[in-house]
């Protein structure tokens, strides 16, 4: 066990190859896989874009940065990259998540991690949710409104956010 889907198709492409077979549906998801960062980066930039926001100068909220939800586990994570196209088109990003060791992360990645959002009173251009930690189920409504400049922008990436404005 430990292993995972982030893993796990590397080593039976290898094997796969070793025995002279072309594993093409593993390359085909692994295409997908390597490139879902930029799309859901794309999609955060183009709802910034249809509620007239501006990009460079903006400020957004990432509740999550882990590999998945309920560990501090950051092997494998995606969510890194898409902060990087982000803060590479000027965006401010914040990270709130419990899980993490704020001081290993913010040495190893360069990243702005804040305690719970909801104890302050910053307003985001964006906020995605990144991973389903459980403290995270408990956002209501009226949480992210609060998190929220206006218009709201709600980028739900794991399907646990009411009425969010996209949801992958």
């Amino acid at each position: 066990g430990g292993h995972c889907i982030g893993v796990d198709p590397y080593y039976l492409t290898f094997k796969a190859e070793a025995m002279g077979y072309t594993p093409d549906l593993i390359f085909a998801a692994r295409h997908i896989n390597n490139g879902i960062s930029k799309f859901i980066a794309e999609k955060i930039i183009k709802e910034m874009i249809y509620a007239s926001k501006l990009i460079k100068g903006s400020n957004a909220l990432f509740l999550g940065v882990t590999f998945k939800e309920n560990c501090g586990d950051m092997r494998n994570t995606k969510v890194i990259d898409i902060i990087k196209i982000l803060t590479d088109l000027g965006i401010s990003v914040d990270i709130y998540d419990p899980w993490v060791n704020t001081i290993e992360v913010n040495e190893q990645f360069d990243l702005n991690l804040i305690g719970s959002p909801l104890k302050l009173s910053k307003k985001y251009d964006v906020v995605v949710a990144a991973v389903a930690h459980k403290q995270f189920l408990k956002f209501t409504e009226n949480d992210y409104d609060q998190l929220s400049s206006n218009p709201k922008i709600i980028i739900d990436i794991k399907n646990f956010v009411p009425n969010p404005t996209w949801r992958l």
